[in-house]
């Protein structure tokens, strides 16, 4: 069954099966798609044969270079005027903020304030991991930033003094 309601919600459809939609023109243009959950005014409304999304908010399904209209198990939160807030392709990979990529497993994008912020809880004296940098194979940790204590944060990177050019001492550095 597709429970649908919502002037047009769901309007379209033929074989879809296990579908939700819930406002004005939720679902409206699906077909055959199978196990979407679309909430919101035009959610969803030009989804046609795409299947294992769910959609809050108004997102209709192609917009802001996001095109879900015949694909599969996209997570995507809007606002009210059609903004993508987080979305999910179906390769798991995240994005977050006010435009889309395709390259980024996480992208966080702000024009002021706080963009992100890390923390660990597991105690307050010691070293406590907030980031590792791996390397391509996921293999050897190539970085990292710590909390120390309470009290600092450390920032580790790999060297090698045969990648540098012009290695030269140092005049009036502090001994």
């Amino acid at each position: 069954s597709n429970p649908a309601v919502g002037h047009n919600a769901g309007d379209a459809i033929t074989t879809a099966a296990n579908c939700t939609m819930m406002g004005q023109d939720a679902g409206g243009a699906m077909t055959t798609g199978a196990k979407n959950t679309f909430y919101g005014q035009q959610a969803g409304s030009l989804v046609t044969t795409g299947s294992k999304h769910t959609i809050v908010g108004r997102y209709n399904g192609n917009q802001n270079g996001v095109d879900i209209r015949t694909a599969t198990n996209h997570i995507v939160l809007a606002d009210g005027d059609s903004n993508l807030r987080l979305w999910c392709d179906g390769s798991g990979h995240w994005c977050m903020g006010d435009d889309n990529t395709q390259n980024a497993r996480l992208k966080i994008r702000r024009a002021g304030g706080t963009p992100i912020r890390v923390f660990n809880s597991g105690g307050t004296s010691g070293y406590f991991n907030q980031i590792i940098f791996m390397n391509n194979g996921d293999t050897g940790e190539v970085g990292s930033i710590k909390r120390v204590n309470n009290a600092s944060v450390q920032y580790n990177t790999t060297s090698d003094a045969r990648l540098k050019e012009n290695v030269a001492d140092m005049t009036g550095a502090i001994t």
